[in-house]
């Protein structure tokens, strides 16, 4: 913007970039959502940690040789 501005032009362009930017930042959010591993733990207690992808596949446990399902959700 130049000078000498409108206020009422001033206003509408603050509006329209704090729009933009609640945009992206929830944009960035959801990414950093989808990236976050999926945490839960078997019967005896061995935690684990693994990729979103996994979600509803069944794992082996390496402690106790039993199957383990990844769950859908968090």
């Amino acid at each position: 913007m130049t000078k000498p501005f409108d206020p009422e032009e001033l206003l509408l362009q603050i509006r329209q970039t704090a729009q933009e930017v609640w945009i992206r930042s929830r944009a960035e959010s959801s990414d950093a959502d989808e990236n976050k591993p999926v945490r839960f733990a078997c019967k005896c207690g061995k935690r684990f940690k693994v990729a979103r992808q996994h979600r509803g596949k069944t794992l082996t446990c390496p402690n106790c040789g039993e199957p383990v399902l990844v769950p859908r959700h968090d």
